[in-house]
């Protein structure tokens, strides 16, 4: 659910998460730590489950409390296909704080245990961002991450604050000052790219919160490098005098056969004066790859030479396309 389902300074509380058998009923609480729009929602991976909530005071929520009071609240639930599970969700134009029950029933979910997902989004003015030292890491690389938690009056801090890297891995962040939490850990995931989740928990004036953020950890390969070799040649194909393109000759060393992507751009004094890329399909070894640049685009940048090649770059095809150097 993105954020401005709620509201652009909404915040994901960090989730529930359990096992659930046929006819099995769980409940959990969830501190809601400020008044205002929300939503809470359920996902499953398969089967028929109930799911209702109960507010601070009591007041039990339903499909059919949220059909007769459509005004406070709206319930939703689509049912699991092939690149989702199944998802249920209560969208509030406005909760009270406090804790929150979740009652969650295996319905009709089969002789086999099924995972849940539970979690709200809220708006509320304590949040917490997440941030890496680097856009890019390789397979023995250690990572920084840094997670702030902030209020609207500064940093929070004495919170306990946990990352995840792909739900086994598990590291915790130290409070710096502030509300600013970190720690470094080694990078030992496959390549490609790496669910981190942090989550803190903590209280803040006496008000107990609980947050979760999301982010991706690109680990790239060394599956490929450039070479340094370059060779540029203007093509004539009409023999006019006029250039229809600029092959740029690109040597790349291939530590892995496989698909690679390049791309670069060509520029005058850090002004771009066109764009290349290019997919092919690499052998082991040393490998020359042409990147094609439109004569159009040259002569409408308006632009003498030299020109540079920069932002060269090398995807790994085979490893969610990240860079590969």
């Amino acid at each position: 659910l993105a954020q401005s389902v709620v509201a652009p300074n909404a915040e994901s509380i960090a989730p529930l998460t359990g096992d659930l058998s046929n006819g099995q009923t769980v409940t959990h609480t969830l501190p809601v730590d400020s008044s205002g729009r929300a939503v809470f929602y359920l996902s499953w991976l398969d089967g028929e489950v109930s799911f209702t909530l109960t507010q601070p005071d009591g007041t039990v929520i339903d499909p059919a409390y949220a059909t007769s009071h459509s005004n406070l609240v709206t319930f939703s639930s689509v049912r699991r296909n092939s690149a989702t599970p199944s998802i249920a969700s209560y969208s509030f134009s406005y909760v009270p704080a406090g804790v929150w029950t979740l009652r969650i029933e295996g319905v009709n979910v089969g002789a086999n245990v099924i995972e849940y997902k539970a979690s709200a989004l809220i708006e509320t003015d304590r949040s917490l961002d997440v941030e890496f030292d680097s856009t890019l890491y390789y397979p023995g690389d250690e990572v920084r991450v840094t997670a702030t938690l902030r209020n609207a009056n500064g940093g929070i801090g004495g919170a306990n604050v946990i990352a995840t890297i792909n739900g086994v891995d598990t590291f915790a962040l130290v409070h710096q000052g502030n509300g600013v939490y970190s720690v470094i850990f080694p990078v030992t995931s496959a390549t490609g790219l790496a669910i981190v989740s942090v989550q803190a928990n903590g209280s803040d004036s006496g008000v107990t919160f609980a947050r979760e953020e999301i982010a991706m950890l690109p680990i790239a390969s060394r599956n490929a490098t450039l070479s340094g070799s370059y060779v540029g040649t203007p093509v004539d194909t009409d023999g006019n005098g006029r250039y229809e393109r600029l092959d740029v000759q690109v040597g790349v060393n291939v530590a892995r056969a496989g698909d690679y992507a390049l791309s670069a751009d060509l520029t005058v004094n850090g002004q771009v004066v066109a764009h290349a890329s290019s997919y092919a399909t690499l052998a082991a070894g040393n490998n020359n790859v042409i990147l094609t640049f439109s004569g159009n685009d040259i002569r409408k940048a308006q632009l003498n030479g030299p020109y540079t090649l920069t932002h060269v770059n090398v995807l790994d095809v085979q490893s969610a396309s990240l860079p590969s150097h």
